[in-house]
């Protein structure tokens, strides 16, 4: 039997695809978070936070106003304030119009104050002051210099077109993203807020089909300085083929399909595209997707099982074997077809019953060949001493207590057929399948002699035979042919015809040898006397056998001489 390509342990094959693809979007999904926070209006001023300290009866208080550039002066509404120290903390926003602010209960302390701007305008500030006494009102006034921009379009280089739905990430020296926005449906974007210096620009489309690219700005001292940084983006290869059962060949859904660290999954009819990939050659993985049903089902169990077992092209079980395919920007690799085996048992040959269908003699099953796990011997945990059970069959009826890879012919059994069915069981599940019929045929008698001479005695012959395999049952004749002369008209006619020239009958158990009286009949005696030698035939007929035919010598047996007195 054979038991093809282990599981991986743990989460690994749901990892190996779904938290790939989570990984690489997790940064992704932090700058969305961020774009909305930046992009949401704060309503509610936010009091100090309840702790281990009283609320203050202390306020801080101020405007904030643009500190140079064409807005320098203007009053700035909507900043977010806040006040964190020694005497507590809160939070509001500037008035619209007056750019006011006011934050109250606070307590007498040392304050860090936090200007920022949720529209990303403005460069955050960071002011340090100290409310010396309850009651007291600290005024404390910010401006705040206007960041530059970074802006542009992001087209196809294939065709010109803007591209809409692309991330753009602003990243500074330190690693850290500045900054982050999606373009529009034209392709236009505009990543505010950013201070001088020097950055990378990511640009990263959603969906695959173009190839993510990276490039280098830089924002100018001055406040509001706006870069310009068009991008053209290439279209990626793609590679596509379908996703069968290797055994009922239908199409696969909720099948990964990795390329190149890009993933894609299967449809109902277990067809997949992989998008986005730079030319070369690839090593493609193709694994089961766990639903978060199979996830929490799995949860307590030492490994993640999955209803079929992963794979590299083409039907290879790890990368190092795997078959390399092709892909180029801009064109499609299609036909990358793959039949996977389920991890359950699968029987690719039926059990085979051997030895002789004699009352007494042993048969044996084999086990047949299976897919399935590998690791299926005793691993911790796993109770099974065999992965196959056995139930052997009468007539298609299981055979009571009959459970062994070998089974002895019962008597029973005798003209009925006999099979196996192998049950073989892993931790993904089991599967059953029978033997063909083994045919246990009644025994044929057989009949044999030696007889070449038989001698007759008061109208009656003995001829002895011996029986063999099973009961013979049958009879026995002496048969001659004769010609029968007679008139037909005016002439004399000749004619060939079959005498009887003894009969009996007999009735031996198997291996037993017997004697059959066989007796004249009228014809017989008649053509004896004339004749006195015969070369009859002798048939012996057995009921389910094969009859005996044998040519013999039939003489009368010699007269006894009367004794002189």
């Amino acid at each position: 039997m054979h038991w093809s390509l282990p599981f991986r342990c743990g989460a690994t094959n749901r990892a190996g695809g779904q938290a790939r693809r989570a990984d690489r979007s997790r940064r992704d999904a932090r700058r969305w978070a961020l774009a909305v926070l930046v992009g949401s209006v704060l309503l509610l001023v936010v009091g100090p936070v309840a702790g281990a300290q009283a609320a203050g009866t202390a306020k801080l208080t101020g405007e904030v106003t643009a500190k140079g550039g064409t807005k320098a002066g203007a009053k700035l509404p909507g900043i977010e304030v806040t006040a964190e120290g020694t005497g507590g903390e809160g939070t509001a926003l500037t008035e619209p119009v007056t750019g006011k602010y006011t934050i109250g209960e606070l307590g007498a302390g040392s304050y860090t104050v936090r200007f920022r701007d949720p529209n990303q305008t403005y460069l955050p500030l960071e002011e340090s002051t100290t409310v010396a006494v309850e009651g007291e009102t600290k005024t404390l006034n910010a401006k705040l210099k206007e960041g530059g921009s970074i802006s542009g379009t992001v087209t196809s280089a294939a065709n010109g077109g803007g591209l809409g739905g692309v991330s753009v990430s602003v990243t500074g020296k330190s690693g850290e993203s500045e900054g982050f926005t999606a373009t529009e449906a034209d392709g236009k974007y505009t990543v505010k807020g950013l201070a001088p210096g020097l950055y990378t620009v990511e640009f990263s489309p959603s969906g695959g089909e173009y190839l993510p690219r990276s490039e280098g700005a830089t924002v100018a001292e001055a406040e509001g300085s706006v870069t310009i940084a068009n991008i053209a983006l290439k279209q990626g290869g793609k590679i596509s083929g379908r996703v069968t059962d290797a055994y009922t060949h239908n199409g696969l859904g909720k099948i990964g399909v990795e390329a190149g660290g890009e993933f894609a999954s299967t449809n109902d009819n277990g067809e997949y595209t992989v998008t986005g990939l730079s030319s070369g050659s690839y090593k493609i993985r193709y694994f089961w997707e766990f639903s978060d049903a199979e996830v929490k089902e799995f949860e307590k169990a030492p490994r993640f099982i999955p209803k079929y077992i992963e794979q590299y092209f083409n039907g290879q079980p790890s990368q190092a074997t795997a078959n390399t395919v092709g892909a180029s920007e801009g064109n499609v690799t299609s036909g990358i077809n793959v039949a996977m085996v389920p991890s359950a048992p699968v029987n690719t040959a039926l059990p085979v019953v051997s030895g002789t269908s004699t009352v007494g003699s042993p048969l044996s099953c084999s086990s047949g060949s299976w897919t399935g796990e590998s690791q299926i011997k005793l691993s911790v945990g796993w109770p099974l001493t065999t992965p196959f059970g056995y139930q052997w069959l009468r007539n298609g009826a299981a055979i009571a207590s009959s459970t062994s890879p070998t089974y002895i012919v019962q008597a029973v059994d005798l003209g009925h057929g006999l099979e196996c069915e192998v049950t073989a069981t892993n931790e993904a599940g089991h599967a059953s399948a029978k033997s063909t019929p083994f045919a246990v045929v009644n025994p044929v008698p057989v009949i044999t002699t030696s007889a070449s001479k038989l001698r007759v005695s008061k109208n009656s012959t003995t001829v002895s035979i011996k029986c063999a395999n099973a009961a013979c049952v049958g009879t026995a004749q002496l048969v001659q042919t004769v010609i029968v002369k007679h008139r037909k008209g005016k002439k004399k006619v000749s004619k060939k015809t079959t005498l009887v020239v003894a009969a009996g009958s007999y009735s031996l158990a198997a291996g037993k040898t017997g004697t059959i009286t066989l007796r004249l009949t009228k014809g017989g005696k008649s053509k004896l006397a004339s004749a006195h030698r015969l070369t009859p035939k002798l048939v012996v007929s057995v009921t389910g056998g094969k009859r005996l035919e044998k040519t013999v010598q039939l003489s009368l047996a010699a007269a006894k001489k009367k004794k002189k007195k």
